[in-house]
């Protein structure tokens, strides 16, 4: 596995692997006697016999065909796995994974700041208001709260990396929490009727991506959104494989996650 230096997303090398076994369907007919290479048109096909245009040796070519035309059964079954089997990743940027004793704590930076976000837009039509208050009657309050939301809202984007989202795995729960708490309530689930996590693309797009769990709730199945965007699938893999192997949960192929 490879991975971009620019936004640590991997490079997928399922089209080069798949590219050498497709390579594996071909085949060269070399002649036995003097290992030259028997072109196409010394070959007959019907009835499997060569001849080489080097030392005039005529052979049968039966195996090779035989090999090319049946090949073996693991070979469908290879390239299918190769497809199915998810890169493995290895450290993210913003993304913080610790274990102890048994507990397992996993940080990542939350890109949605709410608080920030709305403040910018409040402050953006109470400026231009703010400024036709002034100039009208000289009452400059308007336009010094909007100015003060806009630095405010500013400040907080400038420390996005604050804003954090927290796993957190014991021995008997899975805890998600934040620490924008006055938008986001801690929620709280019971370890064993965790199923699978897998990785999906952000409906909203722009590359982001999130984690999910499958949860057998009280209702039934349930698929829970456990992480927030994260700007690319190697992040979101990261946090996936790492739950999955606390847990020790397989890796499975689920029908909702982003195909790899």
């Amino acid at each position: 596995m490879q991975l971009d230096p620019k936004e640590g997303e991997f490079k997928s090398l399922y089209g080069e692997k798949k590219n050498k076994s497709k390579e594996k369907r071909f085949t060269i007919i070399v002649c036995p006697s003097c290992s030259g290479e028997i072109p196409s048109e010394n070959l007959n096909l019907a009835g499997k016999i060569a001849k080489c245009g080097s030392c005039n040796s005529v052979f049968s070519f039966q195996n090779e065909l035989e090999k090319l035309l049946n090949p073996p059964e693991n070979f469908t079954q290879q390239v299918d796995t190769q497809k199915a089997k998810k890169p493995k990743v290895g450290n993210q940027k913003d993304i913080d994974i610790y274990e102890y004793e048994g507990e397992l704590s996993i940080d990542v930076v939350d890109y949605n700041d709410i608080l920030a976000l709305c403040a910018s837009f409040i402050s953006l039509p109470i400026i231009p208001i703010g400024i036709a208050i002034l100039s009208d009657n000289g009452n400059y309050l308007p336009l010094i709260i909007g100015i003060l939301l806009f630095i405010f809202a500013v400040l907080r984007f400038i420390k996005y990396r604050e804003n954090k989202s927290f796993i957190d795995v014991d021995d008997t729960h899975l805890r998600v929490s934040s620490s924008q708490q006055y938008f986001y309530r801690k929620k709280e689930y019971h370890r064993s009727n965790i199923r699978q996590f897998y990785t999906k693309s952000n409906p909203n797009g722009g590359g982001y991506f999130n984690v999910f769990m499958i949860y057998d709730g009280p209702e039934g199945e349930e698929h829970v959104k456990i992480t927030p965007m994260t700007k690319s699938r190697s992040r979101s893999l990261y946090i996936e494989q790492s739950l999955e192997s606390f847990l020790g949960i397989d890796d499975k192929i689920v029908a909702e996650e982003t195909p790899f």
